[in-house]
């Protein structure tokens, strides 16, 4: 299966207001990722840039005693990102061991026909890929997904 995508290289953004400025230039719709880690589980969430995430609704939702953020150090082991670069296409490097302990939260505000753009482990460059390529990328790795 061929996944299609292009990617835009640009100076290094380092904050969500030099992303908004970047988004005039793009085709697409900027997203954020977050890796959040549960009670023995994993959760990466991929959400629009201006959806705000509840850790506390989220953790009642997903039904777990503890949810939080990531580390550094946390998402480099598990997905290969550098600091501030979390990126689904991170989900190549989960060992298969690991892949039934990971969820990917999809934002419902993510519009289905929109091109979404996303970091490709480097903050000097966007990659757009359409929402039906994600999805089928994250297939690919054999990874769940879920509303959020």
């Amino acid at each position: 299966m061929h996944i299609g995508h292009h990617t835009k290289y640009h100076k290094p953004i380092t904050n969500a207001d030099q992303a908004r400025e970047l988004m005039i230039t793009l085709d697409g719709e900027l997203v954020k990722t977050l890796l959040l880690k549960g009670d023995n589980k994993w959760f990466v969430v991929v959400a629009h840039m201006d959806t705000s995430v509840d850790m506390k609704v989220l953790r009642k939702d997903l039904a777990q005693k503890k949810l939080r953020f990531a580390d550094a150090a946390m998402a480099q082991e598990l997905l290969k990102c550098p600091r501030g670069g979390t990126s689904i296409f991170g989900l190549m490097h989960v060992p298969k061991d690991q892949q039934a302990n990971v969820t990917v939260l999809l934002d419902k505000n993510l519009p289905v026909e929109a091109d979404l753009c996303f970091y490709p482990f480097r903050m000097d460059a966007t990659c757009i890929i359409t929402h039906k390529d994600m999805l089928a990328f994250i297939e690919k790795f054999g990874i769940k997904t879920a509303a959020l």
